[in-house]
């Protein structure tokens, strides 16, 4: 008998290894899972020129294919926080980041300011600046730094595959 069953992040890998799945071979499948909805729906994920206005950037945010209507509105209420400190390539790749996130978690968001936070970290990581803190985040945003870190945890899987394709 055959079950389509979930391998769980802490169970043996099916591949048979021995080692936690999450370990193993859930990094590669996250990345063929990410270049497989690309390809689905290549709208989705503009391959236009970065965005470089307020208004472009939301017209872009608009343009993807949210799977809920609550995760294009985060991105869009995220920009106008973001646009001060960031350039407008670093905000595109964080809203490219929320939006793999989104579609492949489908994250519950009761406190639309823990993703802002943790997205903000995220995006002071993929930037190069070190002296942006948990801490400063989350009271900026007025959340709490246990929060955040939680969902910074979540979406450190989408920056290291954001980083490698950097580097690439």
């Amino acid at each position: 008998m055959i079950t389509n069953q979930k391998t769980g992040r802490n169970a043996p890998c099916p591949c048979g290894s021995g080692i936690k799945y999450k370990k193993c071979c859930l990094p590669a499948q996250e990345a063929a899972r990410t270049k497989r909805l690309a390809a689905q729906s290549p709208g989705a994920i503009a391959a236009h020129a970065v965005p470089e206005s307020l208004t472009e950037m939301h017209a872009s945010v608009d343009r993807i294919a949210w799977t809920q209507p609550q995760y294009g509105d985060i991105a869009r209420e995220l920009v106008p926080h973001l646009a001060q400190r960031y350039s407008w390539d670093e905000i595109h790749a964080t809203i490219l980041i929320w939006f793999a996130y989104s579609r492949e978690q489908a994250p519950v968001v009761q406190k639309p300011g823990i993703v802002f936070a943790a997205l903000e970290y995220s995006l002071s990581i993929l930037a190069g600046r070190p002296n942006v803190t948990k801490a400063e985040v989350a009271k900026r945003y007025e959340v709490s730094a246990g929060s955040v870190s939680k969902r910074i945890g979540e979406l450190a899987p989408y920056v290291e595959r954001t980083l490698e394709a950097m580097a690439s």
